[in-house]
């Protein structure tokens, strides 16, 4: 989430041919904006937003109409009786009495986390947020309303409701279910927004130090071992910035690029790995932005108020609709893993420290921290004898992306087509059949149904690293989108997909590695579930999905970017234009079951465990205990015995803080079940468009219309099965 060129033809169930224009971006007129220019472009309902028209003159106008609207359907839900009542003049109603706010706000958190230019937006936001807040809660408290949902959701009517309208009355009622006493509710809406501002400056610390952080390189020897590719985007990113000349070149070094990662696996240099992983540890972890307080406080805030809630901890309080149920289920699940793999994991760190004695000349029975990702690599690679390295000349980025959309397109039924885009900057207008962009790197796919010709949405395609940028590999929902109706046209929903890549100098060729590839298979997986749903409401889009079912499409396509016959499918040699041969796809295949898994799938199951053991036993194991050492003792077990005691994780982790709490282990589940439905394909063959179209149909259309367990049996005819990932394991 791209110097542009004129894109090649895909398409995606039948050949076809379209051009996709390179983003334009239009020079501003000389005119200052001095009025609103255009009728609530923060939740006006059209196909793609005018991103150009989100002034923060606009945006202040835009809350108040937001707010006043949702006054007004407030009004109108407190005129209905029990006696008057049905499903659309209540729950119906409900969906929809907020959504020019809520579009509003996503519109807002888009703006701010895709680049720095919009704080003015942002500051008008936090201005006057309240405006649309008060008005939320004033319907959510609402008595009158209250009492008729309450009233009708007991009659024969509501209960003769389909199953997935009873499902939205559910969990609307418990949306607004009331604390047992005035006392409790006044406590737990202190808790609760003393909880916001905790998250809030916990949020700001981590990205104060990420957007600011740098450092320059001077000497190329610092950089000894670093892919050539690596070095080449540090050495363009010092020139942007003013940092050295061709002829004295220097290489930059910030948070916002992945060329972290490339120098703490490969650079043969300890200086320059302590360096990278000083900065990594930074985030979080200063003087003037430490975040090790602020973690405990929302984790005693967080008990405090479940406790309240009637639940015995945070997890418990979160789990009500998932799959596993409680925290300490879930805890138990986290640890019977671990257990499987501690044979592997003790190896691994043999192997480990074997390999750093004999680099280094004597016994090492421990690391430092920062050399232990560059050890642990080398190791892997010598148990492996085989690099993932070698799969990168067959990875050239704009050959693999569109061969990728070939690829699932022709898997689930749907055809992906570039639209001409535009970057809009200063008083202008877009021009038709053009979708306005907020970065020139910026592309725009339209998703249709390949059968019956529907658009079935559209993504923004965000997919090099840059400076301002905070979002970091994902997918965002920006618009649900909305039904037609008699009285309006609807529209399908948008979603934007944000990669980390490292842009290339004009004259380099893209290569991607296989952890990226994986990463564009991953998220594409939530571009589709997030496009195809059919819920006609927003409680039944898939944003609404269990937490721990939402990962499942997204693991499901990961896995396929093992499979040999994909790769060989979708690779091409950048220079020759040869398939990806059989026999690296298969030693890459191979290396899914070896050393690199094993390190990957523990660095999710620990954190995973952290998260758990946070939010299940924060009195035990956290309370007034420094957040560093009572991470390092949960975790000490199955790591590498280290120098020094490194800086907790959760300084810098917003998914155990913020949207996972509780919940990371959603992840290794989702492994687990796709790992299960990864095998039914197989029997079917992996470019089997019957079974894709059955898996959309079953997993990716329905949303969060139905229990997330009915989802899996309706597909799968069955419960979870673990053989697929045991088996996995005992590789």
């Amino acid at each position: 989430m791209a110097g542009m060129t004129t894109r090649a033809i895909i398409c995606l169930a039948t050949v076809a041919l379209f051009c996709s224009s390179t983003p334009v971006c239009a020079e501003p007129e000389t005119t200052a904006e001095t009025v609103v220019k255009a009728e609530h472009p923060f939740f006006r309902e059209e196909l793609y937003p005018r991103w150009s028209e989100m002034t923060p003159v606009q945006l202040e106008s835009d809350m108040k109409e937001a707010a006043r609207r949702t006054q007004e359907r407030q009004r109108q839900l407190e005129q209905v009786s029990p006696e008057t009542a049905n499903f659309d003049n209540t729950f119906g109603a409900l969906s929809r009495a907020t959504e020019e706010a809520e579009q509003l706000e996503m519109y807002v958190s888009h703006l701010h986390f895709t680049d720095s230019i919009y704080v003015e937006q942002v500051d008008a936001f936090e201005r006057n947020v309240r405006t649309i807040r008060d008005a939320r809660n004033q319907l959510l408290y609402s008595p009158r309303i209250q009492h008729t949902l309450n009233q009708w959701a007991k009659t024969p009517q509501a209960e003769a409701l389909p199953p997935a309208l009873r499902f939205i009355v559910t969990r609307q009622l418990e949306t607004f279910s009331t604390p047992p006493d005035e006392q409790t509710a006044k406590q737990l809406n202190k808790l609760e927004l003393e909880l916001n501002r905790m998250l809030q400056q916990y949020a700001f610390n981590i990205r104060n130090v990420t957007n600011t952080w740098y450092f320059v390189f001077r000497d190329r020897k610092q950089l000894e071992g670093v892919p050539p590719g690596t070095i080449a985007t540090m050495e363009e990113a010092a020139r942007k910035r003013g940092f050295g000349t061709q002829e004295k070149p220097a290489w930059l070094f910030t948070l916002q690029m992945r060329t972290m990662a490339d120098v703490l696996q490969y650079c043969r240099v300890e200086e320059t790995r302590k360096k990278c992983w000083q900065g990594i540890k930074s985030p979080g972890n200063t003087i003037s932005h430490d975040n090790a307080p602020i973690v405990q406080r929302i984790m005693q805030l967080r008990q405090e108020i479940a406790e309240l809630k009637g639940f015995s901890c945070h997890a418990d309080h979160v789990m009500q609709h998932s799959l596993m149920g409680s925290g300490q289920k879930a805890l138990r699940f986290i640890d019977g893993i671990l257990a499987q793999i501690q044979t592997h994991i003790n190896e691994l760190h043999v192997a480990t420290l074997l390999n750093a004695s004999q680099q280094i000349g004597s016994t090492v029975t421990q690391l430092n921290p920062w050399d232990i990702y560059y050890y642990s690599t080398s190791a892997s690679d010598t148990l492996n004898k085989f690099s993932l390295q070698e799969l990168r000349p067959y990875l050239e980025y704009e050959h693999t992306l569109m061969a990728t959309f070939n690829y699932f397109g022709d898997l689930y039924g749907l055809t992906i087509r570039e639209v001409p885009s535009i970057c809009i900057q200063g008083n202008r207008t877009c021009p038709q059949g053009h979708a306005e962009v907020w970065h020139p790197d910026v592309r725009v796919f339209a998703v249709y149904d390949t059968a019956t010709g529907k658009h079935c949405g559209s993504f923004y395609l965000d997919p090099f690293a840059r400076e301002g940028r905070k979002y970091g590999t994902s997918t965002q929902l920006i618009s649900r989108g909305s039904i037609p109706t008699a009285e309006r046209e609807g529209f399908p929903p948008l979603v934007v997909l944000i990669l980390e890549l490292h842009k290339p100098a004009p004259d380099k060729t893209q290569l991607l590695s296989h952890l990226e590839l994986r990463m564009l298979f991953h998220e594409l997986g939530h571009v589709f579930h997030l496009l195809l749903g059919n819920g006609e409401y927003k409680e039944q889009s898939a944003t609404n999905v269990a937490r721990d079912f939402i990962e499942l499409p997204a693991q499901l396509q990961e896995l396929r970017a093992w499979e040999p016959e994909v790769l060989c499918t979708i690779g091409r040699h950048y220079l020759t234009g040869e398939p990806m041969p059989a026999e690296i796809a298969h030693k890459a295949a191979a290396s899914r079951h070896n050393s690199h898994y094993i390190v990957y799938l523990k660095q999710n199951l620990l954190i995973a465990k952290l998260d758990l053991e946070m939010h299940c036993h924060y009195n035990e194991k956290f309370r007034g205990n420094n957040l560093d050492l009572a991470t390092a003792n949960i975790l000490a077990p199955y790591e590498i015995a280290t120098t020094t005691v490194a800086p907790s994780v959760l300084r810098n982790f917003p998914h155990c803080i913020e949207g996972y709490d509780a919940r990371y282990y959603a992840y290794i589940l989702a492994e687990v079940m796709a790992a299960d439905i990864h095998e039914e394909f197989k029997r079917h063959g992996l470019h089997n468009g019957a079974t894709g179209r059955s898996y959309r149909r079953a997993i990716l259309e329905p949303g969060n219309s139905h229990p997330a367990a009915e989802l899996y049996r309706s597909f799968m005819g069955r419960d979870v099965c673990t053989d697929a990932f045991l088996h996995l394991l005992k590789n």
